[in-house]
This record gives structure tokens, C-alpha cells and sequence, in this order.
């Protein structure tokens, strides 16, 4: 997916965090399937780029996504918002729209 250079919206799965309570970071569930679901849940509801926050783990990730890296992501969903704003911030995207990676049915 070849993300816009400069994208009008930008759409930012939250994924950062090291999912203690779930066992383990959702980044990895359902073999990415958590991932891949809210990725094209983006692109298909209109986001002109899509990003990935990364964090307590770092995945590859489809081509043309962005990653984002949060390097404070300890410091819970608040880092990966912050990162998010800041990314959509440096690309001069109008609208941004974030999602959380662990809604699989979306």
C-alpha cells in the first residue's frame, strides 16, 4: 500500500504497548492477524496512509505502512497518541484517525 507523500489522512494503529494483561503483545496476535485486520481496516475506510506505533515489540510491516516508533511506550497508550500526533504532525496530514490494534472485528 504506497502511502501518500503528503497524506490528508493519516490513520495510526496503536500497537505499541506490551500487552501484559493479554500474555504478550497484541502486535503479535492471532499470528498478525490483529495487525493486518486494523491495517486494512484503515486503508479501507479512506486513510491515504497508514502507520503502525511499535514499541515493546517491532514487527515487519506490510509494505508502504509507516512504523512509528515509541520509545517511551512503557508510559502506556499516551506515548503511541503522542507519537501518532506528532508523526501526523511532521507529514502536514490534516485528519487522523487511530485505531487499536486489539479490535479484530473491525
Amino acid at each position: 500500500m504506497p502511502s501518500a507523500p503528503h497524506p490528508t489522512r493519516l490513520g495510526v494503529v496503536l500497537a505499541a504497548g506490551a500487552g501484559k494483561r493479554f500474555g504478550g503483545p497484541k502486535v503479535h496476535a492471532a499470528d498478525g492477524a490483529w495487525l493486518a485486520g486494523a491495517i486494512d481496516a484503515l486503508a479501507a475506510g479512506g486513510c491515504d496512509a497508514v502507520a503502525v506505533s511499535l514499541g515493546a515489540a517491532i514487527v515487519d510491516l506490510p509494505e508502504g505502512v509507516l512504523p512509528i516508533m515509541v520509545p517511551d511506550w512503557a508510559q502506556g497508550m499516551s506515548a503511541s497518541v503522542r507519537a501518532a500526533i506528532e508523526q501526523a504532525h511532521l507529514l502536514g496530514t490534516g485528519q487522523l484517525v487511530l485505531h487499536l490494534v486489539d479490535l479484530p472485528d473491525v
